[in-house]
């Protein structure tokens, strides 16, 4: 139940963490979004402020114009000298928009300020030009300089008819210093078209002024927004308007609004950089981006601490798993230790490969005193027989009794320095405490509080999983070791025979049904019956009786009982030796001996009563196959053997 709130947990958190992620995301989405189109309204904003200053300009020259029209309706007289006319023109009050002043007469003619040599690039006509009411006319004049003017223009009326039209000449180069046109901070290019024909009045980008209507933008493609062709339309018909393109020369997007200066049919518009456009909303969006940065960095890296936990976890929990597999496994084979003994040392290498240590030892006590000892690596027969009734050192058993209650230690050199005669006392670590460099011990304890089982390893990789492991797996070696003494007590009690020390009848019956089916033609079985039991028992009583079947027992073991073969009681006075090479066995020999010690026991009266021993013997033939029928021969030759005897 743990165990799945800890995943509900972790899953939470990991939904938790994409939901923010999406929300950041998509907040900078919104962000991009929000200052886009402030870039936009800032843009159109600006042009058209543009387009009101301008419109505000002309307005205050036109009525600079109109004042100077009422003076020279006043003052003008029409019939002096064309010297007297240029020397009053230019005696005309300036404004800070128009340069000079030139007067249309009825007749055509024109008149000019002195000095002044300015080409009109059309001809203006007098009539046409009052039924028309003009009040602006762009690209009016050129001068030999090649310098452009456009005119504003009102009629001069005397007595309530126009004398005179007067036109009031704009330098076009002084046009951008008279507007300002520091947008951008300078960096947007401005632009004042007309509406009518396209020329180009200001351009702050180029040179040379052109006309919109014929080579402006030819060679850039639109991105976003309307088409050059619809902007020229919108130009003209003085509507506002916005496109974005991309510059061949530039190699950069440019936004471009345009935006109708009302009454005088002419068209502002800006054109900005991308990178210009939207310098200040970067800014902001850096920040966005770089707290957005920020925060998913800080969410990335706590999903990652989040992730590098739960997977330590899950290592542990599968190292956990696998250490309590371990521990299952070596416990499954303590089952059989019974049976097989040699499956302690089996156990002990897989505990090795569970804990990883350099030696390990076990040791189970009886007051004090080691009863018995295993290791690995192991000792040979000799060396391990030399710690069994050793007592457990003093100073080993008063640290374990500081220590009691925790049922474990671990030392280590470098913090245990003055411990070291701790370690360098544990039995089967003599002369090996300059390798140690750490050494965890456990023991078990009986009801009296006595210490009846120690286990220790050196060296180990982890030493609290070893202690853990080690605490858990000890008494198993104890249960597992004395049940192994229990068995062996009672197979002595059920298949040895007590007076002989060779197997008993039980022994023979359970191995000869292992035996199965006979299918080695050198296998033999011998019979022997022991002459002069019932009268021993009679004259000298049953110990004499049994002192002899000891003797006799000990000279069968003697002389047949080893790896291969085995010796068995299987009645009073009646012994049968398996044999499963006695081809190759030299039986009459060896019963020739047997005979030769036992007369020597009579000789020495050891044997108080003489007595004699009777053998038969069968080897298998093709006819057998049942072990035991080989044995009643063997039985039938040894009666027959044990007749002759008595008639000789």
């Amino acid at each position: 139940m743990k165990g799945a709130i800890k995943i509900q947990n972790i899953t939470s958190t990991y939904i938790l963490i994409l939901t923010l992620a999406a929300t950041l995301i998509l907040a900078i989405f919104g962000v991009e979004k929000v200052i886009r189109y402030n870039c936009y309204q800032n843009l159109a904003d600006a042009v058209k402020q543009g387009a009101t200053n301008i419109r505000s300009i002309l307005e205050n020259g036109e009525q600079q114009l109109q004042s100077v029209s009422v003076m020279l309706a006043a003052h003008l007289n029409l019939d002096i000298t064309s010297a007297e006319h240029f020397k009053f023109l230019t005696q005309l009050p300036n404004n800070n928009l128009i340069s000079t002043y030139i007067v249309l007469l009825p007749d055509n003619k024109l008149l000019f300020p002195y000095q002044k040599n300015i080409h009109p690039l059309k001809p203006l006509l007098f009539k046409s030009n009052i039924e028309a009411k003009i009040n602006f006319i762009d690209r009016y004049a050129i001068d030999d300089n090649g310098t452009l003017y456009l005119a504003l223009c009102t009629p001069i009326i005397r007595d309530g008819v126009t004398i005179a039209i007067l036109y009031g000449l704009i330098n076009l180069n002084d046009i951008p210093k008279k507007f300002p046109f520091q947008i951008y901070n300078g960096n947007g290019q401005a632009f004042l078209i007309d509406a009518q024909n396209g020329n180009l009045l200001i351009d702050t980008w180029h040179k040379n002024l052109g006309n919109m209507y014929d080579v402006h933008f030819s060679s850039n493609e639109t991105k976003f927004g309307t088409s050059f062709e619809q902007m020229r339309r919108d130009i003209k018909n003085e509507r506002s308007g916005f496109v974005i393109f991309k510059s061949q020369q530039a190699g950069e997007d440019f936004y471009s609004y345009y935006h109708p200066v009302e009454k005088y049919h002419l068209s502002f518009q800006i054109i900005v950089p991308q990178s210009v456009a939207f310098a200040e909303e970067y800014k902001l969006q850096q920040i966005v981006l770089s707290l957005g940065c920020a925060q998913l960095t800080a969410i990335l890296i706590y999903a990652f601490l989040l992730m590098r936990k739960t997977s330590k976890r899950r290592q542990q929990d599968k190292q956990r798993i696998e250490l309590i597999q371990s521990v299952n496994k070596i416990q499954r084979t303590l089952f059989g230790v019974y049976k097989n003994p040699y499956l302690i040392n089996v156990s002990l290498e897989m505990l090795e490969q569970t804990i990883g240590s350099d030696r390990i030892v076990l040791m189970l006590l009886n007051d004090g005193v080691i009863d018995k000892f295993f290791s690995l690596p192991q000792y040979d027969a000799k060396e391990r027989a030399k710690f069994i009734g050793l007592k457990i050192p003093q100073i080993v058993i008063d640290d374990i009794n500081t220590h009691l209650e925790e049922k474990g230690i671990t030392l280590y050199a470098e913090s245990n320095a003055d411990k070291l005669t701790l370690a360098q006392s544990m039995p089967g670590l003599s002369g090996e405490t300059e390798i140690i460099r750490n050494l965890t011990a456990v023991w078990t304890l009986n009801s009296d509080r006595e210490i009846i089982g120690l286990a220790y390893a050196i060296n180990v990789d982890d030493p609290e999983s070893c202690r853990e492991v080690l605490s858990t797996i000890v008494s198993s070696y104890q249960m597992a070791i004395q049940t192994m003494d229990s068995y062996n007590m009672l197979y002595q009690m059920g298949e040895i025979d007590n007076m002989t020390g060779l197997k008993n009848r039980n022994a023979y019956q359970k191995d000869i049904s292992q035996l199965g089916d006979i299918t080695d033609s050198s296998f033999c079985c011998i019979y022997i019956d022991a002459n002069g039991l019932h009268e021993m028992n009679n004259r000298l009583g049953h110990s004499a009786g049994d002192k002899m079947l000891i003797s006799i027992g000990k000279e069968i073991c003697t002389q047949f009982r080893n790896d291969s073969n085995d010796a068995y009681r299987i009645g009073g006075d009646e012994f049968c030796c398996i044999i499963p090479k006695g081809r190759y066995f030299k039986i009459e020999r060896v019963m020739h001996k047997i005979d030769q010690d036992v007369e020597i026991l009579n000789h020495k009266n050891i044997i108080p009563v003489p007595v004699g021993i009777a053998y038969g013997y069968v080897v298998f033939t093709a006819d057998d196959t049942d072990p035991e029928k080989v044995r009643e021969r063997a039985d039938e030759d040894m009666y027959r053997n044990k007749k002759a005897m008595k008639q000789s």
